[in-house]
């Protein structure tokens, strides 16, 4: 018999990795894990808004165990055959909680997100947008990806209801020319084209929060930043919010 690990995520951004959408942890809640946050922490003394991280009402399921499958081409088609046909996500698919809504899905584009501190913990990302008949998105698909293995692990499932922050954007949230554009207003230029030094979508895991803070700039998985080398030698992280950031106006956990 197939066993699932459930779990309930909340509707704002921050950083955050697991099987999509992730919350804000905030400082004295250290005991959580980051990996099985339940909704926005609010203390009386915090005022704390989001800004690219969403959640179920239905809670997110993710496989009991990390199993590997050869991913021997990075080819769109080809990362979505390989999770639409992982054992995980066929189980899913029969089950009376996704099995609906999965089956009304088309899968969108795959989307590489690399870790920001890569760790065994924090591993590189494919992350695939499931999307209803009206072009919603009802489903992050998530995968851990090790790219000198050429293997990606089983997928995990955020499921996306009306109103959360995924459901009526593309994925990534904002557009690589956006944030191309946006870097241009400061009269910069990205390094590279391609390449190690090539724009690229990061996370990180989660915003430890110490006082009274507002970040709308994303961080998740499910709300990935741009990383952009620019041509000054410095390297800028553009948010969802489509605002430049450096790596010291960051989130603290963003520091590793």
């Amino acid at each position: 018999m197939r066993t699932w690990a459930m779990r309930r995520t909340g509707g704002t951004p921050g950083g955050g990795r697991g099987m999509g959408p992730r919350t804000v942890l905030v400082a004295g809640f250290a005991a959580v894990s980051a990996l099985f946050l339940v909704g926005v922490v609010l203390l009386a003394s915090l005022s704390i808004t989001g800004g690219g991280q969403t959640g179920p009402d239905a809670g997110d399921q993710a496989p009991t165990t990390t199993d590997w499958m050869p991913l021997p081409s990075t080819a769109p088609p080809i990362v979505v055959r390989t999770l639409l046909n992982s054992d995980f996500y066929v189980g899913a698919e029969d089950s009376p909680d996704f099995g609906p809504v999965l089956r009304e899905c088309r899968s969108g584009e795959p989307v590489l997100v690399h870790a920001l501190h890569p760790s065994a913990a924090e591993p590189d990302l494919w992350v695939v947008p499931l999307r209803d008949a009206a072009g919603h998105t009802r489903v992050l698909l998530t995968a851990p990806y090790d790219a000198a293995g050429q293997r990606v692990g089983q997928p995990s499932l955020g499921m996306v209801n009306r109103g959360d922050f995924n459901y009526a954007r593309p994925m990534p949230p904002l557009a690589l020319a956006s944030a191309v554009r946006a870097l241009a207003a400061r009269g910069l230029s990205p390094a590279a084209a391609s390449g190690p030094h090539a724009p690229s979508l990061v996370y990180f895991v989660s915003v430890l929060v110490t006082g009274s803070v507002v970040w709308t700039g994303g961080g998740g998985e499910n709300a990935p930043m741009w990383r952009v080398p620019a041509s000054d030698g410095q390297t800028f992280y553009v948010g969802v919010d489509g605002r430049v950031y450096t790596a010291a106006r960051l989130p603290p956990d963003a520091a590793g």
